[in-house]
C-alpha cells in the first residue's frame, strides 16, 4: 500500500492547553509529542507552515504563520514554550488562532486547520493499551 501525498499548501496552527488540568512533569511529554507531530510533516513558506497558540486562563501566540517556516524553527519555538497553568480557556485561544495567526498570514488555495492538543488523564487500562501500543512502533 503506498500513502497519499497531499500536494495542496496547509496553514496549520496547534492549540495547545497550558492549563492547571496539565502537571508540571507532563509538559515536557506534551511538547515532546508535538515536535514529534511537526516532524510528519514538510515545513516550508510553500508547504506546510505552522502556528502555535498556547492557551490556559488566556491565549498567548507562541509562533506565527508568517514566522521561520523551518521544522528546527518550530521545534525550537515550541522547545522554549514555559508552563504556566491556569483556568482553561479554548475559546480564547480560537480567538487569538482566527484574529491573530490565521487572518494576517491569508494564503490563497491553503487549507486552514485549528488542531487542539489537551493532554487527559489515562484510567490504568487506557495506559497499559498505550504502553503496549509503543512497544510496538
Amino acid at each position: 500500500m503506498t500513502a497519499t501525498v497531499c500536494r495542496n499548501p496547509l496553514d496549520l496552527v496547534f492549540l495547545i492547553d497550558d492549563s492547571s488540568s496539565i502537571r508540571e512533569n507532563e509538559w515536557p511529554s506534551v511538547l515532546r509529542f508535538l515536535q514529534d507531530v511537526v516532524r510528519e510533516f514538510t515545513i516550508s513558506r510553500d508547504d506546510t507552515r505552522i502556528g502555535l497558540v498556547r492557551y490556559a486562563t488566556r491565549a498567548d501566540v507562541m509562533y506565527r504563520l508568517t514566522s521561520t517556516q523551518t521544522e528546527g524553527a518550530v521545534n525550537s519555538a515550541i522547545g522554549r514554550m514555559r508552563h504556566e497553568g491556569g483556568s482553561t480557556n479554548l475559546a480564547a485561544a480560537m480567538r487569538e488562532a482566527y484574529q491573530n495567526v490565521f487572518l494576517p498570514a491569508r494564503r490563497a488555495g491553503a487549507a486552514k486547520v485549528a488542531e487542539m492538543f489537551q493532554p487527559f488523564d489515562l484510567c490504568p487500562k487506557q495506559q497499559k493499551s498505550l504502553n503496549h501500543l509503543k512497544k510496538m512502533d
